[in-house]
């Protein structure tokens, strides 16, 4: 049976390559976008089972991503993991109850990390 595929976009190098390992460490294999844009291309070539995204992207706010890929790609809505270090806002609130897609706070335990991923 084949892994699941994640896509990781992340804008900060570092944090991107230790969670990619820690996607690959728990039998996951793990793809890294450094931008919205390169999301969306790599979308385009590629399927995978969930998304996580970062907030804060260079090129794009992480929920008007998720916006414009489920609008494209409906099958990716509700299989999205949002991080950042940042307080959730109201917008971000609505999105997770209306959408059940999951907030994880930055910095995030291994174990936590872990057992959301494999939930999806």
């Amino acid at each position: 049976m084949p892994s699941k595929r994640v896509l990781l976009v992340e804008d900060e190098q570092s944090l991107s390559e230790i969670i990619l390992r820690m996607i690959e460490a728990f039998g996951l294999d793990g793809t890294g976008a450094e931008s919205a844009k390169m999301a969306r291309s790599k979308l385009d070539e590629e399927r995978f089972d969930l998304l996580i995204i970062d907030l804060t992207l260079p090129d794009m706010p992480g929920i008007e991503l998720y916006k414009v890929i489920v609008e494209e790609k409906p099958e990716y809505r509700g299989k999205v993991v949002f991080t950042s270090g940042f307080t959730p806002d109201e917008e971000l609130e609505e999105l997770l109850e209306k959408e059940n897609v999951t907030f994880l706070p930055k910095p995030f335990p291994i174990n936590k990390f872990k057992e959301i991923i494999e939930n999806y």
